[in-house]
């Protein structure tokens, strides 16, 4: 019963931070590499599922960022050019794609969520909680891009 409560809050304080921020945002390098849930022990037919969860969240997000290295050179000529328009749409754009990027990594997460078992859940919990706060950190050092 204490277990069944425990996952319960533990889920819904999960979702609350998931909601209020993205658990991978566009800026960070914390993506789910096959590496991030090695500790879940999967079984074979986990693994071979993550791995095309994996590769398909790769082959969704290759363009996304291709499209946003170009709108980043694109800025750097509208700030060459001073053209604070062109700036602004700029910044726009790489936002859009930022959220985009994110979305697709979020999605990938739930994806991976759906193939675990309640015990597995707990630990992928626990790492999506670490690669939180090693994100924020990263963040409020100031390091964005």
């Amino acid at each position: 019963m204490f277990m069944r409560n425990f996952f319960i809050i533990f889920i819904l304080i999960l979702f609350s931070l998931v909601f209020n921020q993205p658990v991978i945002t566009a800026e960070s390098d914390y993506g789910l590499e096959k590496s991030s849930i090695v500790s879940l022990n999967l079984s074979p037919e986990q693994e071979k599922q993550a791995a095309e969860i994996r590769k398909h969240s790769r082959e969704m997000l290759k363009p996304l960022f291709e499209e946003l290295k170009k709108e980043k050179t694109e800025l750097k000529y509208a700030q060459k050019s001073s053209d604070k328009k062109r700036i602004e749409v700029q910044k726009k754009r790489i936002a859009a794609i930022k959220e985009k990027i994110s979305f697709v990594r979020n999605q990938n997460i739930r994806n991976i969520e759906l193939i675990l078992t309640i015990e597995q859940k707990i630990i992928f919990d626990n790492n999506l909680l670490e690669i939180m706060r090693k994100n924020n950190s990263v963040n409020k050092s100031g390091n964005t891009d």
